[in-house]
């Protein structure tokens, strides 16, 4: 039985309906895989009126029916239902009107569910000196002054190729992406409620495999049935668990950094000091006295290899020690802490749910501007994350401690407090973020700059 895929615009969900074109006679039992593509949330609609939800929808074997008058074949008003009287699911071409009007329409002549289909002609637009040019071609995958050269290529997964202005009349290949096919809900054509029937649209090579079919069904005076089904979702896709590894991951590598410090600390109960050697550690605590003033505690601890012999050593000083490879690298008892409370990570995850719900009417309403957005966030978190794991502590290693280990002072204002939790950078973390930075302007324009 074929298959029709549908994605949600969310990365996580996936709804398959089963399509099954089925005629008597000479074309007994012939079945077309669909590929299709289309959005889930639209193909079905949201749950209706009547109570049924998309476990309810359920078409089996009902006529296909594509009208014989070719100005009714788009669905854009004054359809005639089929004489035969019989429950039917009505097939429309692409084009002509938006597609919430051919659901409307569908609905409006008793169908059970619609099939869209893309067709060459939909795929055409207006060109330079009336030469039409196709739209959603990549020459990049293959490219022949000769259609079934073209089509014929390996590199052409749609094996579906049309002419194109941009490659002088060369036939290039047809991407067959999945694709969205929103129902813009203005008013005067549908609300989500009024859905109550599923549409789902196919794509140009799959339609061309439809209308062959009718056509033969005509002249052999058969009919052709179609089935329509929700199928189980895919519960084993391994990107949704590639992104559960990547957050496991992440909280690990935040946990296991966040306890540097005490790990130092506690060395010699864990036994990871080497031996034979002597270990220093240095923490430096900064306190407050009953003057306001500022005082810092520096605590040194030595220790020979069986842990008997400790020296304790403290300092008191009015102003920061420099930093040092191994105060620098190891202090963070200067940064605020914060405990966190029921009722705030009640609030937290409030407006977590809401942030969601939010960008998934975002989406909605505007995909082109938040996958924008969403990239670009993506960038700022890659070099972040690319220089503070990889490209920083490569840059410590490689780098003798004198050069990676610099310091820079930065000059303290009311902007540079708030972005700065020092005063100063090192020379590792500076060649850190330029590299990652340089990492990620690659990615992006190899990866989006066509």
């Amino acid at each position: 039985m074929g298959l029709f895929e549908m994605r949600l615009p969310i990365l996580v969900a996936f709804a398959f309906v089963q399509l099954q074109l089925v005629s008597a006679g000479p074309l007994a039992n012939t079945i077309i895989e669909i590929k299709g593509f289309g959005d889930a949330l639209v193909v079905f609609g949201t749950e209706s009126t009547d109570g049924k939800s998309l476990e309810d929808v359920d078409i089996k074997s009902l006529e296909f029916y594509f009208p014989e008058i070719e100005a009714e074949q788009e669905a854009c008003g004054g359809v005639s239902p089929p004489t035969s009287g019989n429950d039917f699911v009505l097939l429309a071409s692409r084009g002509g009107c938006l597609f919430s009007q051919k659901v409307k329409e569908a609905q409006n002549i008793g169908a059970k569910g619609i099939v869209i289909i893309n067709r060459e002609d939909s795929l055409l637009r207006n060109g330079s000196d009336g030469v039409l040019d196709p739209c959603d071609v990549d020459c990049e995958l293959s490219q022949s002054s000769d259609r079934t050269t073209c089509e014929s290529n390996s590199g052409c997964p749609s094996k579906f190729c049309l002419q194109t202005l941009e490659v002088d009349l060369d036939y290039c290949c047809l991407t067959e992406d999945l694709r969205n096919m929103p129902l813009i809900f203005d008013g005067s054509n549908l609300t989500t409620a009024e859905v109550l029937i599923p549409a789902a649209f196919v794509s140009v090579v799959d339609a061309d495999a439809i209308i062959s079919l009718l056509a033969t069904s005509d002249a052999n005076n058969e009919t052709v049935l179609v089935s329509m089904s929700i199928r189980e979702t895919n519960r084993w896709d391994a990107s949704v668990w590639l992104l559960m590894l990547m957050g496991t991951l992440s909280t690990a590598l935040a946990s296991y950094r966040a306890a540097r410090t005490e790990r130092m600390q506690l060395s010699w109960i864990w036994g990871s000091s080497k031996r034979g050697q002597w270990d220093e550690v240095q923490v430096v605590t900064t306190t407050q006295n009953e003057q306001g003033e500022i005082e810092n505690e520096e605590t040194s601890q030595r220790r020979p290899e069986n842990g008997v012999e400790v020296e304790d050593r403290e300092l008191n000083n009015d102003s920061p020690p420099p930093p040092s490879p191994k105060t620098h690298r190891y202090d963070d008892s200067t940064l605020e802490q914060f405990e966190l409370t029921t009722s705030q990570g009640l609030f937290l995850v409030v407006m977590a749910a809401a942030s969601l719900v939010g960008l998934f009417f975002a989406v909605r309403l505007y995909p082109q501007q938040i996958v924008i957005a969403i990239i670009v966030l993506y960038g700022i978190s890659a070099i972040y994350s690319t220089s503070y794991f990889v490209m920083s502590p490569l840059f410590r290693v490689i780098l003798p401690n004198s050069i990676a280990y610099a310091s820079i002072k930065i000059p303290m204002n009311r902007v540079t407090k708030e972005c700065f939790l020092m005063d100063y950078v090192t020379v590792s973390s500076i060649l850190g973020i330029l590299s990652s930075l340089a990492l990620v302007v690659v990615w992006f324009v190899l990866r989006h700059g066509k």
